[in-house]
């Protein structure tokens, strides 16, 4: 009875060391290189990533409790991965949808605007920290090409401002949506929005 045991768990073992090793090659393949003014402005918003322990922390107890999490725990590490690709999946479809009503959103009102920012600032703030790289380390994450085409209309003089506005969805429902607008000769040119959900919740 102890063989067959010791079988199962060797196999358990083993299935876990290769789900490890294939995670590791796609990240090391597929990783997106910070820009130096991104990691700057990381840097800028958060003084302790100069400290010596944040970066042991971030560079190696982070990822080595990760990987001991996902060979000794793989089913649960399954699990988590699916349904990060799933709410990433919806989240390309929500984008779609976003991207298909465009041309009908309300604009979003200059008494909504919050507080202004630079682009370095809210690409720190909105980047993805995730020590399993289920989310791309990008600002915005899988909203990033969505952001990217949002910056690219940008001009120089162009101010940046967070906003909240509340308005009825189809079904007459508050929806309180967030994001980010571009003030050019004081009104607003564009925004981007980069989370819904109903008011109140």
């Amino acid at each position: 009875m102890s063989t067959d045991w010791d079988v199962a768990i060797g196999a358990y073992l083993a299935i876990g060391a290769v789900l490890l090793l294939v995670i590791y090659v796609h990240h090391r393949l597929t990783r997106v290189e910070r820009s130096d003014w991104v990691q700057a402005a990381l840097r800028a918003s958060d003084p302790e990533r100069h400290t010596l322990g944040y970066r042991v922390m971030a560079d190696f107890v982070a990822p080595a409790l990760a990987a001991v999490f996902i060979w000794a725990l793989w089913p649960a590490a399954l699990a988590m991965a699916a349904r990060w690709k799933w709410k990433a999946w919806k989240e390309e479809q929500q984008l779609k949808a976003r991207k298909d009503a465009q041309d009908n959103q309300e604009p979003v009102e200059m008494s909504e605007l919050i507080e202004r920012l630079s682009i370095e600032s809210i690409e720190a703030r909105e980047t993805i920290h995730d020590p399993l790289q289920a989310a791309p380390a990008t600002p915005f994450g899988h909203l990033g090409a969505a952001w990217v085409a949002f910056r690219s209309q940008l001009q120089p003089q162009d101010e940046l401002w967070s906003f909240v506005a509340v308005r009825a969805d189809e079904w007459g429902l508050q929806e309180e949506t967030g994001g980010y607008a571009a003030v050019r000769d004081g009104a607003i040119a564009a925004h981007f929005t980069s989370r819904r959900k109903k008011a109140g919740m």
